[in-house]
């Protein structure tokens, strides 16, 4: 075990020299932008997004990828067609052409001439500019991997899933040990991840509340000692979903910072994933200095 430990180490030193890069010398967290930054008529998940969170000061974009039913890896969260399409077909039902048929609709209810865009277009855009955390692409990693290997950008891009048995095992037959974060809700997920020898950089932890096991100080200073960072998401989806307790953006930004994200920072946590990155810089570096 002593052996298999070592070896995930000395592969997390390999592949992630941009993250250490963003973490060394700093005392302040990372801020990773959900589906980029979006707003007015940018639209999430596209380059134009990612262009905007990395200049709010985002370490980090969060993509969601899909895969179309030509083999099209695109840059789009399945589910969300009749929102921001205007559609009913879900994407991955649509080929590339068909779906290039179709248009953002903005934020204003206004049909755009934007498309949208390959997965392939993004990492060409920010090769060694960013970090991306690719969410919801877990059921074609293989199709994933190659795209990150074609663009030699191992070292750029964090996997993340939920800890299956099944795509841990993946994740173990691929000769190269991609960095990797576990979606964790529960202790038992946590230990879910531990037995595969693979490249766990980070820990995505949800929980309800400050007393949950996730959430205590303990925990997270024993993944730090480890070198696996702690990622929070403090998100607002709806006001019926939780991904932080109480200690969220809408908490952060209507009654001030110290009282969301503060917490959270207090907590231990490395990694906060917003939809407010600027917002947050500007915290961050009033605590901790710019």
């Amino acid at each position: 075990m002593i052996h298999r430990k070592g070896h995930i180490m000395q592969e997390r030193k390999i592949m992630a020299p941009l993250l250490r890069e963003r973490l060394s010398g700093r005392h302040r967290p990372l801020i990773a932008a959900h589906k980029g930054s979006a707003g007015g008529n940018v639209m999430p998940n596209t380059v134009g997004a990612f262009t905007a969170a990395i200049r709010q000061g985002a370490d980090i974009v969060e993509c969601d990828v899909a895969r179309t039913s030509d083999g099209t890896l695109i840059l789009f969260h399945d589910g969300t067609e009749p929102l921001y399409l205007g559609i009913k077909q879900n994407v991955r039902t649509l080929s590339y052409p068909q779906l290039l048929e179709t248009g953002y609709v903005n934020c204003n209810n206004n049909r755009t001439n934007q498309k949208v865009q390959e997965f392939r277009q993004a990492l060409q855009a920010f090769k060694g500019k960013t970090l991306f955390n690719v969410d919801r692409g877990w059921d074609h990693w293989d199709s994933i991997v190659e795209e990150i290997e074609r663009q030699g950008m191992a070292a750029e891009v964090l996997l993340k899933s939920p800890p299956r048995p099944d795509l841990l095992a993946r994740l173990e037959s691929y000769p190269k040990k991609y960095m990797y974060m576990p979606i964790v809700s529960s202790m038992e997920d946590f230990r879910a991840a531990r037995g595969h020898e693979i490249n766990t950089v980070a820990v995505e932890l949800i929980f309800a509340s400050a007393e949950s096991d996730l959430a205590r100080p303990e925990f997270l200073k024993s993944l730090k000692e480890e070198g696996i960072l702690a990622w929070c998401n403090s998100l607002k989806l709806s006001d019926r979903h939780f991904f932080c307790g109480e200690f969220d953006d809408d908490v952060s930004i209507l009654q001030g910072p110290e009282k969301g994200w503060g917490r959270l920072l207090d907590l231990g946590f490395d990694i906060l994933q917003t939809d407010w990155p600027a917002i947050l810089r500007d915290y961050l570096n009033g605590r901790y200095g710019g």
